[in-house]
Parts: C-alpha cells; sequence; structure tokens
C-alpha cells in the first residue's frame, strides 16, 4: 500500500506535504480494503513504520481540520471524507492505479 501512496515521490526525501498527503492516500487505501475507521497505529503497522503513531495523528488531526477526515468517537480511529476520495481518485488517476471509467464512475458517486 506505501508503494501505490509514495509511487509518485522523488527519490530525495519526501516533504511534509507529501508525507502528509501520503498518509492520507495510504489511509484511504487501508478503509478501502478493511471497511473500518483506521487509527495511526493500524496506519503504522500497513507501511509507515517510518512515522510515529504521534506523527501520524498529528497529520490526521490537521487533515481533519482540512475535511479530508472525519473521527466519529474520540478515541476512535479516522473515516475518509468525499473529499479525501475525491483526492484519492484522482492521484489514483494520475499514477495510472485505475483507468478513465473507472475514475469517473468513482466521481459519479462522489457527487
Amino acid at each position: 500500500m506505501k508503494q501505490a501512496a509514495l509511487k509518485s515521490l522523488p527519490s530525495k526525501k519526501p516533504s511534509k506535504n507529501d508525507r502528509e498527503q501520503a498518509v492520507l492516500l495510504g489511509l484511504v487505501e487501508l478503509y478501502l480494503k478493511l471497511g473500518k475507521p483506521i487509527g495511526s497505529q493500524t496506519l503504522q503497522d500497513h507501511g509507515f513504520e517510518s512515522l510515529s503513531s504521534a506523527t501520524i495523528r498529528n497529520y490526521f488531526s490537521k487533515m481533519e481540520e482540512q475535511g479530508f477526515l472525519k473521527q466519529q468517537h474520540t478515541s476512535g480511529g479516522r473515516i475518509p471524507t468525499a473529499q479525501a476520495f475525491r483526492l484519492y481518485a484522482n492521484a489514483s488517476q494520475d499514477q495510472g492505479f485505475i483507468e478513465q471509467n473507472q475514475a469517473d464512475a468513482l466521481q459519479d458517486l462522489l457527487k
């Protein structure tokens, strides 16, 4: 999963914004796979070992403020919003992970 999220990053150390986007895309991908809210430890265990749980939680908090994630319970994991799914669809299409017709169908579902 991490490879898909980080595929487009340059070989140099990713910037903070690149890491945040990779975390968001990784969360969406894992949410689609597991179908349940994703916590920082779960994400860390699925390809983001280089980031601490605290760093991931900080990214989650920032993304929640930006409207990409929501949290149903105070101590629960995060759920991607329609805005996060749009970003995921666009990034997946840009990287060739999904075909144009699949991206269009996903965009239609999110309207």
